[in-house]
């Protein structure tokens, strides 16, 4: 399993993406290329991704102190992950902004003339 695993550089990188202080200007950022390259016109869903992030620490911390899960070396308050809520809301909201930004696919043809 060790030789499998990313190298530390990697996971700290990877670790980083979940901190507030990482995931909400990389949000910030997309929102703003996104109002930027639809000229205001994609107000709703940036509006939407504002709101979750806003209600996501709540939330997490609600939920932390409700079920007061321990963690894998003991202690409490290691569940749910708030590292990975703010990944999977802040970053999958800036993915999903920026995704209308990338070129289409062509379609492919399962082998099939």
């Amino acid at each position: 399993m060790r030789r499998t695993a990313p190298s530390s550089a990697l996971a700290e990188v990877l670790a980083d993406v979940g901190n507030m202080e990482v995931a909400l200007p990389l949000l910030a950022v997309a929102m703003a290329l996104s109002l930027l390259r639809s000229r205001g016109r994609t107000w709703p869903p940036v509006l939407c991704y504002a709101v979750a992030v806003g209600l996501m620490a709540p939330l997490v911390a609600g939920v932390k102190a409700w079920t007061d899960r321990s963690g894998p070396l003991g202690g409490g308050g290691f569940y749910p992950s708030g590292h990975a809520a703010t990944a999977a809301v802040a970053l999958g909201g800036a993915l999903l902004l920026l995704s209308p930004l990338c070129p289409a696919r062509p379609e492919r043809r399962c082998g099939r003339s």
